[in-house]
């Protein structure tokens, strides 16, 4: 599995789950968020600096840092 966080951008991916080593609350808050099992997520843009990165996840755009999309895993479309 790929964290989100290595995805390039441009590329669709399916969320598979989160890390193991995924705190409780970031793993709550990144499901309210869409970030669920099979969703799918698309890898827009990233800041200038490389850190935050624009995804769209059921139909919005969402800002989440590298340290956060870290711990969502997801496999690449083909």
């Amino acid at each position: 599995m790929t964290p989100l966080s290595d995805v390039a951008i441009g590329s669709t991916i399916t969320v598979h789950g989160f890390s193991d080593d995924c705190p409780d609350e970031v793993r709550q808050r990144l499901a309210s968020l869409g970030f669920t099992e099979q969703a799918s997520v698309d890898k827009l843009r990233k800041a200038p600096m490389g850190d935050p990165s624009v995804y769209r996840v059921m139909g919005y755009q969402i800002c989440l840092r590298n340290r956060e999309a870290r711990y969502v895993t997801c496999r690449e479309h083909s």
